[in-house]
């Protein structure tokens, strides 16, 4: 439970300080850039004011100025993320410049710079990256680098298990939700995915678009990630919607040169030992065969100011399947009816992966970015698979996603920015069937040994379509960086799910399976068999179902530099989720006199959620930094669990 005292306490302390301010809070983006900030100094210590500071993009050529304070402090945030150059001019003093300085997604490069005496035409060149350690940075958070992604090796090119480089991080092995990651023990489904600053979220299952890793190997290439960072405690307020990490993917770009690369993976069976199940039961080994292969490009088409990026990954992936190996399975091969259809078969998982982006530098003070990525998914008769499941009872599992989205930064004078960012996405996962005959369950023991028939569930489909709009404003005051920020997310769910409408047959064993044949017909007429079949509600969609999603955030955020080695932040974030409410009433007469009203969707509206934090490098003669914060976080209730109260059936 929540404690009432320090919740309240944590939204006086932010509302003390917004009231405090003289000047409006605005907003600046962490999802896609990263910053570059320190201070200048003489030769005595003294610091250097009004100094001209200016930073180039090497790869693009990208430019932006700025002026040290009174105080010498200078700070250019929502740098898009790459290698820079730094060069500071003062009256009196030799031009400074440094170059090489990595700026990451999320971060800071924080350089404290101290100029020469001299004439400025006299050019002091500084080599060296900036430091390692961020001593800005309240919250806590990793990040793989474009070192990492292009030369780390990564087994079925998942960019996303590059996360598992995070402490406290597990993929998830059991249940139906094989293949999320799990932070800190909890479940992926508090987790947030976002690619260039937009939602990548399947708000139904909880999940990625385009289920990756439990469904489709990946959504978007490995070639075409540049880093990201992976946000797991005391993140801003800028961030929310997730009761766990926050995932922040950032793509690549074109640059002044022309780049180009093509790659090829090939695995083959034949240098694999059988299994041993297979070898006890006398089965040679089954196929295996795994293409993977690609190629990207990127290059400009106005030199400093305009590129192009292609991106290709495809793979080509068959898994045997080995049907009935169970030793209590072994007699239904015996069976007439049964044998003919316990066949092994292979499992394909085929997919095309494509994105292209643009960016554009409109003018010197707006930055466009434009990104399109398609994925489809064939993963041949991957519904519902597994050694109990005959072809007949499963089918194709289908995933076609796509994703446009853009991003404009446009710079507002000396302290203002502005940052847009827009999206429109569609995800579609039909599932086929291989098999139009009723399900047929076969257990031995109490446990399950063979399933015939169309399975349960089948055809089905889940598409969402979603459109969402973020605007970020950045307002620089002397040592604050003031930010605020609305984002609307809304997602139109298509959910088709006819479980147990073509009825299903369960026998206890095998022998009563084949006493309930008449005339060769499988027949349920006798303790040992059950029936089990679904049917509409009476003015009901039966098993579609449209509980769609609508979400609105708002965030109002300082970043202060209270000391040279002391940084503080405070902030509040506002979250609302809408859920589509049921179209009819359940009927039943007696649901009124328990008070329940089964056409209603309860909407949690106070989900305010505080945030503090500090970054503090004590002056020890090393690189130390203690890092502390506090806030409350609010994750999304995924559409799955309420989508079962849209709906009403009758069971038979």
């Amino acid at each position: 439970m929540r404690q009432p005292r320090l919740l309240w306490v944590a939204y006086l302390m932010v509302a003390a300080m917004l009231l405090s301010w003289s000047v409006p809070a605005w907003g600046q983006s962490e999802a896609t850039s990263g910053a570059i900030r320190g201070t200048i100094t003489d030769p005595k210590g003294g610091t250097v004011p009004q100094a001209k500071v200016t930073v180039k993009n090497l790869g693009t050529g990208y430019t932006r100025e700025t002026q040290s304070g009174d105080d010498g402090y200078f700070n250019i945030p929502l740098l898009p993320v790459g290698t820079y150059e730094l060069r500071v001019e003062k009256a009196g003093f030799a031009t400074l410049v440094q170059s090489d300085i990595p700026v990451t997604v999320g971060g800071a490069a924080v350089l404290n710079v101290e100029l020469k005496l001299g004439a400025a035409s006299e050019v002091v060149e500084v080599k060296g990256a900036a430091p390692l350690i961020e001593t800005t940075r309240t919250q806590f958070s990793s990040v793989v680098d474009d070192k990492a992604v292009s030369t780390l090796p990564l087994h079925g090119r998942n960019y996303l298990d590059f996360v598992l480089l995070t402490p406290g991080v597990v993929r998830d092995n059991s249940g139906n939700r094989t293949g999320d990651i799990n932070f800190g023990g909890l479940k992926g489904t508090y987790n947030s995915l976002e690619i260039d600053g937009v939602d990548n979220n399947n708000n139904f299952f909880g999940q990625s678009l385009g289920r990756t890793g439990s469904r489709a190997p990946f959504q978007f290439s490995q070639e075409a990630v540049a880093e990201f960072q992976v946000k797991t405690n005391s993140y801003a307020a800028e961030f929310g919607r997730a009761g766990g990490a926050v995932i922040n993917v950032v793509t690549k770009t074109g640059a002044n040169d022309l780049h180009g690369a093509a790659f090829g993976y090939y695995r083959d069976n034949a240098l694999n030992a059988n299994k041993w199940e297979l070898n006890k039961l006398g089965k040679p080994k089954p196929p295996l065969t795994v293409w993977q292969f690609g190629a990207d490009a990127s290059g400009p088409i106005v030199r400093d100011k305009a590129f192009w990026l292609f991106d290709y990954d495809a793979q080509r992936l068959q898994v045997p399947n080995p049907v009935c190996i169970a030793t209590a399975c072994q007699p239904a091969k015996a069976d007439p009816f049964i044998a003919p259809l316990i066949l092994d078969y292979q499992k394909t998982l085929d997919q095309n992966v494509f994105m292209g982006k643009l960016d554009w530098r409109l003018t010197g003070n707006h930055n466009l970015s434009v990104r399109y990525n398609y994925q489809r998914f064939t993963g041949g008769s991957l519904e519902n698979s597994g050694d109990t499941s005959v072809r007949q009872h499963t089918g194709d599992s289908l995933v076609h996603t796509q994703t446009l989205s853009g991003n404009l930064v446009s710079t507002l004078g000396a302290r203002w920015i502005n940052e847009f960012r827009g999206q429109w996405a569609r995800d579609s996962e039909p599932g086929m069937a291989n098999g139009t005959a009723p399900e047929i369950q076969l257990s031995a023991g109490g446990s399950l040994i063979l399933q015939l028939g169309r399975n349960n569930f089948s055809p089905r489909e889940t598409t969402i379509k979603s459109g969402q709009i973020v605007d970020n404003l950045t307002f620089l005051s002397g040592r604050h960086t003031f930010k605020f920020g609305a984002d609307f997310n809304i997602q139109h769910i298509l959910n088709f799910f006819p479980g147990l409408f073509g009825g299903r047959y369960s026998y206890v064993s095998l022998a009563a399976f084949q006493a309930s044949k008449v005339s060769g017909t499988p027949t349920c007429s006798s303790a040992s068999c059950t029936y089990t079949q679904n049917f509409a509600g009476a003015g009901t969609s039966g098993p579609t179902t449209h509980p769609n999603i609508t979400e609105y955030s708002w965030f109002v955020q300082d970043e202060f530099r209270a000391r040279s080695n002391l940084t503080l932040t405070f902030g509040v974030r506002y979250d609302l989720q809408t859920n589509a409410k049921p179209s009819i009433v359940n009927p039943d007469a007696q649901l009124p006199t328990l008070d329940v009203n089964t056409g209603q969707m309860k909407t949690d509206k106070n989900n305010f959620g505080p945030r503090v934090g500090f970054a503090w490098s004590p002056n020890m003669g090393r690189p130390l930094v203690l890092r502390g914060g506090y806030g409350i976080y609010y994750a999304r209730t995924p559409a799955i669990l309420i989508a079962t109260a849209h709906p009403i059936t009758a069971c038979r």
